[in-house]
């Protein structure tokens, strides 16, 4: 329905497809991948298993602190490709992020990890 919308917006011309298309481009144009598909081959060319559920780990973040007011305001609204976010503002984020019931366990598993090691240094 809500491709139907974007569709029409455009004057009713636009196929759904092409308003989807679109989205996803204006989507790559402003927040594209960090992370290679090279980048996820090791030396001798296979699979990067870590690498890839770092990538995950790391869209999953992005999508959370992009939908959420709260993790945005602990960080002053600071641009998620920005990274000089101070480091108390960086584990205030995370450890919202771990407590939220949108994350899912794996990254909320992660981000424990990043956490404790955090503390040990």
């Amino acid at each position: 329905l809500a491709l139907l919308m974007l569709s029409q917006k455009s004057g009713g011309t636009a196929p759904v497809h092409a308003a989807l298309k679109d989205a996803i481009a204006r989507w790559d144009s402003e927040f594209g991948p960090k992370t290679l598909a090279s980048e996820l081959r090791k030396s001798d060319g296979s699979f990067d298993v870590d690498k890839y559920y770092e990538a995950l780990y790391e869209t999953e973040a992005l999508q959370l602190y992009l939908q959420s007011a709260e993790m945005q305001k602990r960080t002053g609204g600071a641009d998620p490709s920005d990274e000089t976010v101070s480091q108390p503002k960086l584990r205030a984020v995370l450890e919202a992020m771990r407590d939220s019931p949108k994350t899912s366990e794996a990254l909320k598993r992660r981000i424990t990890v990043l956490l404790n090691a955090a503390r040990a240094e």
